[in-house]
């Protein structure tokens, strides 16, 4: 766990040392490199495409469900009359 950690923090000062330089593109000066930037916005995208698609499925399947669940009440007495016969 502790040589996990330090691989980060040297990756973290390489980075930042690298986007002071100019090696690594960064527009707005927040320190954060334009690329994750960019992958950032795109798993966003994605997520939202996702949970668009989810929300039709339930739209679909929902009043599927509610007219195949019903109660049976056939299946209490048959119970009963195992009983009875032992």
């Amino acid at each position: 766990m502790k040589i996990l950690l330090i691989v980060i923090v040297i990756a973290a000062i390489c980075t930042f040392f690298l986007i002071k330089k100019g090696k690594i593109k960064d527009q707005n000066n927040n320190n954060i490199p334009d690329f994750i930037e960019d992958a950032v916005e795109d798993v966003k995208e994605v997520a939202n495409d996702v949970k668009d698609a989810a929300k039709e499925v339930v739209k679909v399947v929902k009043p599927q469900l509610k007219k195949k669940v019903e109660p049976k009440k056939e299946a209490a007495p048959k119970k009963k009359a195992v009983k009875k016969q032992k």
